[in-house]
């Protein structure tokens, strides 16, 4: 007998499982990428899809590399960003949750890893859980982290955080929605992590994605919000911003020079280490002017708000004074009628 999950029983499954994997194999052979990293970017695009299914309707804001295509920017894992923690209890129901879902499109997730903290430095602490799955005779582990976010600068204007479809990687894929995070946010969380990154840090993901930025379309001046939203929310001192971060230095950049090539290399990136070193210096070239300029403007704004107030309290006392004064006049006035 056929035993089922959900509506879907195990023979049909068998059949969209292998359908499945030849699409994705298929997919990952045109375009020229990986077909393991392919296949868990399905099931990651998939997991971010369901996530209210099984974590229910907090809301979520989806950060990271799905926001961008594959061939862009190869991707195996899903991030993501919740205003709540859950506990290691609902995590783990939430994607056996999600897998009753993901096994109706082919998917069978067969074990749920432990839920564990990670200490990722001035962003907070991220929660990585990860689950191992099967696609026909494919099988691999997708990694899901979740970052919790609290407090009055810790998101994004709500007007630019939008619920977004998504396309699929492959060419007959099924869409993904999720709240999107605005692409001024993501490059501002970037130019945060380079400010912070320390010398014994010898990734240069982060380089490469700025590097990568700047030939996209984006707002400079929102840029420049976000980051000193992001510095208010991490308590960082703009009093300390060095001229030139030294995560973007020559030297730096040449003690990361492996890194750099391997990232540039998995993109499939024209983007030689000297070039990326003359973009970056010339997008922070502009950056802290935008920072001071936006700074002096809410200065600004802050003190023509206080002298606002003062002029209305200075005329709340002249209003009282003469209240004051004519009210014995007013009583002498009284008295005099009466008589």
């Amino acid at each position: 007998m056929a035993r089922g999950r959900g509506k879907i029983y195990v023979r049909d499954h068998k059949t969209l499982s292998a359908a499945l994997e030849a699409r994705i194999k298929s997919t990952a052979y045109d375009l020229g990428l990986n077909v393991e990293e392919c296949a868990k970017r399905h099931v990651a695009e998939r997991v971010v899809h369901y996530w209210s299914v099984g974590m229910g309707p907090s809301p979520t804001m989806l950060t990271g590399g799905l926001l961008v295509p594959q061939w862009l920017r190869p991707t195996t894992d899903a991030d993501l960003r919740g205003v709540r923690r859950y506990t290691e209890t609902e995590l783990v129901q939430g994607f056996l949750d999600i897998g009753a879902c993901l096994w109706d499109e082919g998917i069978d997730v067969m074990t749920v890893k432990r839920p564990r903290e990670l200490d990722v430095g001035v962003d907070g602490p991220v929660t990585r859980s990860g689950v191992s799955c099967r696609i026909g005779k494919m099988q691999m582990s997708v990694t899901v982290d979740v970052g919790y976010a609290a407090g009055p600068d810790a998101w994004p204007d709500g007007k630019d955080v939008r619920l977004t479809e998504f396309r699929s990687f492959m060419k007959i894929g099924p869409t993904y929605k999720a709240l999107a995070q605005p692409r001024e946010t993501a490059i501002a969380e970037k130019w945060l992590a380079v400010i912070t990154q320390r010398d014994t840090d010898v990734r240069a993901k982060h380089q490469v994605d700025l590097a990568w930025y700047r030939g996209q379309d984006y707002d400079a001046g929102k840029v420049a919000t976000e980051l000193r939203r992001l510095f208010r929310h991490v308590g960082y001192d703009m009093h300390k911003l060095e001229a030139t971060p030294r995560a973007i230095s020559w030297d730096q950049l040449v003690a990361r020079k492996k890194s750099w090539d391997k990232e540039v290399d998995r993109r499939r990136l024209d983007l030689p280490m000297s070039e990326g070193f003359l973009c970056l210096q010339e997008e922070w070239h502009y950056l802290p002017k935008i920072l001071m300029l936006e700074r002096a403007n809410e200065y600004r704004t802050r003190m023509q708000s206080r002298q606002a107030e003062r002029r209305i309290e200075m005329a709340r006392e002249m209003i009282a004074e003469t209240a004051a004064l004519e009210a014995p006049h007013y009583v002498d006035n009284v008295i005099a009628f009466r008589r």
